[in-house]
């Protein structure tokens, strides 16, 4: 939630040459700050559509010498992304022409939303580079942490609505009436939602995959290759990938007694496409260990015990591929 207001123009907010008083500056300050308590109020009582039009206002206002605020101020930047967040989509009664109504949505934030903040966050990456001449500035190296957060939690939500909806689906066919016809007809159809489930997956592990390819593009060059945070990203990315490429692969139990029971558990799955997601998954965990060793040796704290945790599991997949083949057609590395 946004912190309580701050003055706008108490920083970087003075005219490079100072001039005399002018007591229209005293009306504009009054103004933004009256702006900013507004804002806030309605943020703390969920009206986002009124803070929105508030922090519209404050970023068009001119403060002395003619120069607008910058959102990077007091980290007011935060502001504007939490109000796109959540904003709702909106859409008109039809029984009204008043105006419309935010539409019913399953969860705080819409996709709207979610595309509206990204964007945002985007805009700031390209408006403030990085410079060397301004070590400490408010630049992209701040924003694209936020931006990769919120990009991962977008196609979490996503995926978990999707499941969400095939639940409520499966539950209201189990309390159908089966005396009905075409209940009881459709009661006779295949069930497809192991389909749908795998579907779901796949498409959550294609966005998850795009979103490690643009990280791995912005770590591979300074400064962004040693900035912690953005090397632990990538490191919980290519965890989370490798649970998705496993799917529903069972490899925790490495004893040789077990593994023609679990092979047998998953016939539905080819035995090339399981040597495909386990060669994926083994990829992502050595990413990831690969990335959590290099955000230690740049200031991050790792626990030894999450880096035994991805050994642990490298072995489990590992012992299982080569299970699955000989060791001479595993090209992976």
């Amino acid at each position: 939630m946004a912190s309580p207001p701050v003055h706008l123009y108490a920083v970087d907010a003075a005219p490079a040459h100072p001039r005399a008083h002018d007591a229209r500056d005293d009306v504009k300050r009054t103004h933004l700050d009256n702006l900013s308590t507004l804002m806030h109020s309605c943020l703390l009582t969920g009206d986002y559509d009124r803070a929105s039009r508030a922090w519209g206002m404050i970023l068009r206002t001119q403060i002395a010498g003619g120069t607008h605020v910058d959102p990077r101020n007091h980290n007011r930047w935060g502001v504007g992304a939490e109000i796109l967040l959540r904003r709702s989509p909106q859409t008109p009664r039809p029984d009204s022409h008043d105006e419309p109504q935010p539409a019913r949505q399953n969860g705080p934030f819409s996709p709207e939303g979610f595309e509206l903040a990204r964007n945002y966050y985007e805009r700031l990456i390209v408006q403030h580079p990085t410079r060397k001449t301004q070590p400490y500035a408010v630049d992209e190296r701040v924003f694209y942490p936020p931006m990769f957060s919120l990009w991962i939690y977008e196609v979490r939500e996503k995926s978990r609505r999707a499941k969400m909806q095939l639940q409520q689906e499966r539950a209201n066919r189990c309390v159908t009436p089966r005396s009905m016809s075409v209940d009881s007809a459709a009661s006779e159809r295949p069930d497809d939602s192991g389909a749908n489930e795998e579907a779901i997956r796949t498409h959550e592990l294609a966005q998850a995959t795009e979103i490690a390819e643009r990280l791995d593009q912005v770590i591979a060059s300074p400064p962004f290759d040693k900035q912690a945070n953005l090397l632990q990203l990538r490191a919980n990315v290519a965890l989370w990938i490798s649970d998705l490429a496993l799917g529903t692969l069972d490899v925790d139990d490495d004893s040789d007694a077990a593994f023609p029971a679990r092979i047998s558990a998953n016939t539905s799955i080819p035995v090339s496409g399981r040597i495909q997601r386990l060669s994926n998954a083994r990829r992502e965990l050595k990413e990831a260990h690969a990335c959590f060793e290099r955000a230690a040796a740049n200031g991050a704290k790792v626990q030894t015990r999450l880096l035994s945790s991805i050994n642990t599991r490298l072995t489990q997949v590992t012992k299982y591929l080569d299970k699955l083949q000989p060791p001479q057609f595993d090209h992976d590395y």
